[in-house]
């Protein structure tokens, strides 16, 4: 499946179709495969910020540094497009200050 999204290219499609599996494995209950394929929509930069919302949540639970790490530059770079929903634009700015947090010496 992997392969065959990453050949259209598109990396706005691709970001889509990776986190929209992501979305469905977390509601199957696979929050580990459902992190796997968020991260792979985060990777392409064009993830949508409902997908990095959902990750950077799950990836902020396990409190490993590495992880909250990942998070982090996923929100980042969420946070630097355009986020519709005010709701959503907080949800992330109060996860990334949390993120900062637990990375904080």
């Amino acid at each position: 499946m992997s392969a065959a999204v990453e050949a259209v290219g598109d990396p706005d499609d691709v970001a889509f179709w990776f986190g929209d599996l992501g979305l469905r494995e977390e509601k199957n209950g696979s929050v580990e495969q459902a992190v796997a394929w968020m991260a792979k929509a985060a990777s392409t930069g064009h993830a949508r910020p409902q997908v990095v919302d959902r990750m950077s949540a799950l990836l902020l639970k396990s409190e490993s540094a590495g992880a909250v790490a990942e998070a982090l530059a996923a929100l980042n770079v969420a946070r630097s497009g355009p986020i519709a929903s005010a709701a959503l634009r907080d949800r992330l700015a109060k996860r990334k200050a949390r993120c900062e947090k637990v990375l904080a010496p």
